[in-house]
């Protein structure tokens, strides 16, 4: 996955390794939470999906619970993301 946040406060998603799948939206910061809300998911009149984050050096960790309508259920999604 390639995610690239932008200074205009905006942000790309690629994922897939068979199928790209891109994703734009905006994004917010308050506190430790930021907030992505996807071009679509706004459309749609969803609120997007909050992570708490922490950066250590190039390295951005997010933890994102998620909940319905996202899923039918409740996870813990945490990825890695390292600045290139």
């Amino acid at each position: 996955m390639e995610l690239e946040f932008k200074s205009d406060n905006t942000y790309t998603e690629i994922s897939g390794h068979i199928k790209f799948h891109s994703v734009t939206g905006a994004w917010s910061v308050s506190g430790n939470q930021l907030t992505m809300v996807g071009t679509a998911e706004k459309r749609a009149g969803m609120e997007g999906r909050i992570y708490t984050f922490s950066i250590t050096g190039n390295t951005m960790t997010r933890i994102m619970m998620v909940k319905p309508p996202y899923n039918t259920m409740v996870y813990k999604q945490e990825d890695i993301c390292t600045r290139m």
